[in-house]
């Protein structure tokens, strides 16, 4: 596997995209959002790394892929309720929780210990704005 690609639907693509920078300090790759026909637009970021891609979509597009053939809730005001996490290992788990609290996510556990393979890593845990769960592990 060359590549990974990983996609989360947000209810907000601009916030997302002033959220993710602040938390990761780098400007997507690919940043679209234009019409192409009265009932279709383009609109999607892309963040890449060194081996792995995040993809980011507004939630109208899982809804034109999926409708609900996928079982995933939807919440009353018809936004997806998550069930997402992205599990990072980091060399500062510390500087990467306050860089997601200082974007305008929230801190779920500044300092929680979870079994991971074999042992158990102290990992942090915040949310962005959609409710996607974020985990940093390190030191």
């Amino acid at each position: 596997m060359d590549n990974c690609i990983f996609t989360i639907y947000v209810n907000d693509l601009q916030k997302s995209r002033e959220f993710y920078y602040k938390l990761f300090g780098t400007e997507p790759e690919i940043d679209i959002d234009e019409t192409l026909s009265m009932s279709d637009t383009a609109q999607l970021l892309e963040f890449h790394f060194d081996d792995w891609v995040l993809c980011i979509r507004p939630v109208e597009r899982y809804h034109d892929l999926f409708g609900n053939e996928t079982g995933t809730e939807l919440s009353h005001s018809n936004n997806i309720i998550t069930r997402t996490e992205l599990f990072f290992y980091v060399e500062n788990r510390n500087k990467m929780i306050s860089r997601l609290e200082k974007a305008g996510g929230k801190i779920l556990h500044k300092k929680k210990e979870v079994q991971c393979d074999q042992r158990i890593e102290i990992t942090a845990y915040g949310s962005d704005p959609d409710g996607n769960i974020l985990a940093f592990c390190g030191k």
